[in-house]
């Protein structure tokens, strides 16, 4: 008897927790995301997505990875016993060159996660002087980030808001927004939005190939600053879906022999190099983690920019200023990887287009007539007095051709302001510290 009641005692005291962990559960579950990736042609292609987020323990314990620290401190095959509470002078380092990767990465992710689910981690979070939200967080973690940034290890995340206190209260309500991380910033979408696409609950997030940036829909995106990134996200077809398996996160680790322990980790997750193509910090860093409500509030913008395959200027613009930021991020790598052969030829070609310039003629560079020959020198002049001349005709061109290269057709833009309900409207401006644009999306669907 007396058995009995202890066993019941224990039972009635463990309850709340047992509900708790169970409710945080469910949650994560019912809105696991489903990400969607760009198909490889072939093994090592890099017009595809090589990379899946896995689960961190499969980097450690692992004879070829290494953790780096101050005074020539390194540690072969560190476990998370090894990570836990060390700081941000150490860093892991993966058997690979991140500014040469070839295809060393892409082969060694194979040979480590064979058999193994792919895997994103759930983290619920409130915020005490926001009090009536609730953030709830997938974290996805890459081997490699294989963009115009290369560098070991990439963390990117989601975030879904609730009107809630609790994951409890959480489950009996859908979602106000929802934000996709893209580099240093994010976008954000209501949960009824037509920019954001699902299946019942889980939502689709379009993984930009090599970067990782996570978008609403399929497209090639425009990155124009440092929160949108610089240069082009693709997350266009052919691609193929991937359902992860959910872990669900504490805030903080419970101890160096949790199974969590990584969380304690304050260092890099990826080789150090010099910025931007250094290994990134864990999640347990990032004010997201700590302050998920005002991430929301500061830094998710409402629109990203993609350019339509539909229109004839379009394209080309896409090709140049894609191109362009590739071939310079291109040279920039190879300066730092080997500065010793590019400086040289750096400077032979601006030797080169020095004697090229002197050798031209550059007056007198007359704009009229237009059908004259010129020297290559007199061109440049020439068009710039013609571009001067008629500036504002040049603008007024300038207006309406390049949105139309650059704009969604009509019939495929939407603007997630005209499906908002007052309740929802209400519940948003709560959350906001300052009024934003129209939330017209430039996606092209």
């Amino acid at each position: 008897m007396a058995t009995a009641a202890a066993a019941c005692l224990v039972a009635a005291l463990a309850g709340p927790a047992w509900a708790a962990t169970t409710a945080a559960t469910q949650l994560a579950q019912r809105y696991a995301p489903i990400v969607v990736l760009k198909k490889q042609a072939q093994a090592c292609d890099t017009h595809g997505e090589a990379y899946e987020p896995v689960a961190v323990n499969l980097v450690l314990g692992r004879n070829d990875v290494t953790l780096r620290g101050p005074d020539g401190y390194t540690l072969q095959a560190p476990t998370m016993r090894d990570l836990y509470r060390k700081d941000s002078a150490y860093f892991l380092d993966f058997p690979g060159n991140p500014l040469k990767p070839g295809c060393s990465y892409e082969r060694w992710l194979k040979k480590i996660s064979q058999g193994k689910p792919a895997t994103v981690y759930a983290h619920i979070a409130t915020q005490p002087d926001r009090p009536g939200r609730l953030a709830l967080q997938y974290w996805l973690y890459y081997v490699y980030n294989d963009w115009n940034n290369k560098h070991e290890g990439d963390w990117e995340m989601i975030q879904l808001v609730f009107a809630a206190d609790s994951p409890a209260d959480a489950l009996r309500r859908p979602p106000l927004e929802v934000g996709y991380s893209q580099h240093s910033g994010a976008q954000r979408a209501d949960w009824d939005d037509s920019d954001l696409e699902r299946r019942g609950t889980h939502p689709l997030v379009y993984s930009a190939s090599g970067s990782h940036a996570n978008f609403f829909r399929s497209a090639l995106w425009f990155g124009y600053s440092a929160q949108a990134g610089v240069g082009c996200d693709d997350t266009r077809t052919p691609s193929r879906d991937v359902d992860p398996k959910v872990v669900v996160v504490p805030t903080t680790p419970p101890g160096a022999d949790s199974r969590f322990a990584w969380l304690g980790f304050d260092g890099l997750w990826g080789q150090r190099l010099r910025s931007p193509n250094g290994g990134p910090t864990g999640p347990n860093d990032k004010t997201r983690w700590r302050k998920p409500v005002t991430w929301t509030e500061t830094t998710w913008r409402d629109t990203a920019l993609s350019v339509p395959g539909g229109t004839s200027l379009g394209p080309s613009a896409t090709g140049f200023f894609c191109g362009f930021v590739a071939s310079g991020s291109k040279l920039y790598l190879r300066t730092l990887a080997s500065p010793w052969l590019v400086i040289p030829v750096v400077l032979a070609l601006a030797a080169a287009a020095a004697v090229l310039v002197r050798r031209t003629r550059w007056s007198p560079g007359s704009a009229t007539p237009i059908d004259r020959r010129r020297a290559a020198g007199e061109m440049f002049v020439s068009a710039w007095r013609i571009h001067g001349t008629h500036r504002g005709w040049f603008l007024g061109v300038g207006a309406v051709f390049v949105p139309l290269g650059v704009s969604p057709p009509a019939s495929r833009r939407s603007c997630s302001r005209t499906r908002r309900s007052p309740t929802r409207r209400a519940s948003r401006a709560a959350t906001a510290s300052s009024p934003g644009s129209p939330r017209c999306s430039s996606a092209a669907g």
